[in-house]
């Protein structure tokens, strides 16, 4: 991702999550690491708003999970499914529902890699 692209998703970010733009570029920084399929999905969201379908790991997608978890959330969320797999998809499915505005992603991951699923 560009700088521009990562400017626009870090812009993308504070609107929709209510956050100083400061933690949106820090979120946009994280989410840009993350593998090219999922990075490449959070920018096609940054320019048209929309979650898109892809991609989908274990059956879920952006798109599934958009009206329960803040975008951040989402992006950081395919990421921990992909990584762990069917026990991680667990953790989606019971956290839908909550947008989990206090804890940051970075702090959401270290919680989820301490739990046995």
């Amino acid at each position: 991702m560009n700088e521009s692209q990562l400017n626009l998703l870090a812009e993308k970010l504070q609107g929709a999550q209510d956050i100083d733009l400061a933690t949106a570029q820090e979120l946009a920084s994280s989410i840009a690491s993350l593998d090219n399929d999922i990075a490449a999905a959070a920018f096609e969201w940054s320019q048209t708003g929309v979650m898109p379908e892809t991609p989908s790991i274990e059956g879920v997608t952006p798109r599934s999970l958009d009206s329960t978890l803040f975008p951040s959330q989402v992006f950081t969320g395919l990421a921990v499914l992909r990584r762990e797999g069917r026990g991680a998809l667990n953790f989606v499915i019971h956290a839908r529902g909550r947008r989990v505005k206090s804890l940051s992603n970075v702090e959401i991951v270290s919680r989820i890699d301490g739990c046995d699923f």
